[in-house]
């Protein structure tokens, strides 16, 4: 294995919450990269690939989550993506969400469905995207608000049935094509959730907000938004429940199986009436 010598990344500069953050992903990464076995016989050449694996997840470990960028011409979709207030979908939709928020206030004690249709009918484009996720199975409803905006998310109790045996986001895809091609799994999470014009939900909110207030993912694993720093390694998030304990931990994106699907989250702006 040949390898350049890094210009070693130091984090030292960072809050120490970020320092142990980077100490934890690297030795993940290194663990899952199969570093000790491949450089066993080389501890010079095992410590330049710890280094230049420290050095990519430090250089990204503050970047945004944001996985915008996964997929080829996003922006080239000419398809119509909203739906007029007005229309008998938008009514149907509606009276759905409007069901299901009643039946749920556990999950946005305060907030008051009126002010949350108000702004749902200044968004056509929001109404469309949470009409995807309904016929998705994702049971959309606000599960957060804050000064500015309400968030719907993926409020099924399991992950959805529909998006299940999927990877992570497109280069993942790509890899299980190219190297293991008679391999069957349903796409990648980014991919879906950016066709619904949606993003994964964060991994903060799905821990500390939207299962505080619920039970989700008990037999079941959802796919989470990952910072570039972990995808550039070919690692991303997956959350569940294991009885009282939740937790997000890292595996490989092309991972797919019959209990894995994604979470996603749609914000919508507050608007008075």
């Amino acid at each position: 294995m040949k390898i350049n010598t890094p210009e070693i990344y130091d984090p030292s500069h960072l809050p120490d919450d970020l320092q142990e953050e980077i100490a934890k992903l690297a030795t993940t990464a290194t663990r899952q990269a199969g570093v000790d076995d491949v450089c066993k016989d080389d501890p010079i050449e095992r410590g330049l690939v710890n280094a230049h694996i420290l050095n990519t997840i430090g250089q990204n470990v503050s970047e945004p989550e944001n996985d915008a960028t996964e997929v080829d011409g996003q922006g080239d979709n000419t398809e119509k993506r909203e739906f007029s207030p007005e229309s008998p979908e938008a009514k149907e939709l509606l009276g759905k969400l409007e069901n299901r928020f009643s039946a749920n206030m556990h999950l946005h004690e305060g907030v008051n469905w009126n002010d949350v249709k108000t702004s749902l009918e200044k968004s056509p484009e929001s109404l469309w995207s949470l009409a995807q996720m309904e016929s998705a199975g994702h049971e959309p409803d606000v599960y957060h608000d804050d000064e500015s905006d309400y968030y719907f998310g993926t409020c099924s109790k399991e992950s959805p049935e529909s998006a299940r045996n999927c990877v992570y986001n497109k280069k993942a895809v790509d890899w299980l094509k190219e190297n293991d091609p008679n391999e069957k799994f349903n796409g990648s999470a980014v991919e879906m959730a950016q066709s619904m014009g949606i993003e994964l939900m964060l991994p903060d909110y799905y821990k500390d907000i939207l299962q505080e207030k619920g039970r989700f993912d008990e037999e079941t694993l959802s796919w989470l938004l990952t910072r570039s720093g972990l995808r550039s390694i070919g690692l991303a998030l997956v959350g569940y429940r294991l009885v009282a304990v939740v937790d997000v931990i890292q595996c490989g994106a092309d991972r797919h199986d019959g209990s894995r699907a994604w979470r996603g989250s749609l914000r919508v702006k507050k608007i008075t009436a």
